[in-house]
C-alpha cells in the first residue's frame, strides 16, 4: 500500500482473514477498489479487498490457511509479507 505520508494502520486477524485498517486514507481511483483475486497463483494469499469505512480504509486479506506474517514501512510505503512454508 502506498501513500504520499506515513500511513497510520492496525492490523486484525481472525482464522484465515487479516485486516489492515488504514486510519484516515481513502480509495482516489475507482479500479483501485475492485477485489484482487490470487487464488489461481501459488501464494499465501487468495484475495485482497479493499473497502472505504467510516474513518479509512480496510484492506481484507483472505489466505489459504494461517500464516505468519510481517509488516514494515518506509518512506509511505506498507509492505506485508507473507510466508511461504
Amino acid at each position: 500500500m502506498r501513500s504520499d505520508r506515513p500511513l497510520d494502520y492496525a492490523v486484525t486477524g481472525e482464522g484465515r482473514t487479516v485486516v489492515v485498517h488504514l486510519k484516515g486514507a481513502g480509495i482516489p481511483i475507482a479500479t483501485n477498489r475492485l477485489p484482487l483475486d490470487t487464488r489461481f497463483f501459488d501464494t499465501p494469499v487468495v484475495r485482497v479487498v479493499p473497502e472505504p469505512v467510516a474513518g479509512g480504509v480496510d484492506v481484507r486479506i483472505e489466505l489459504r490457511g494461517q500464516v505468519r506474517y510481517e509488516l514494515s514501512q518506509a518512506s509511505g510505503v506498507l509492505t506485508i509479507a507473507f510466508d511461504r512454508s
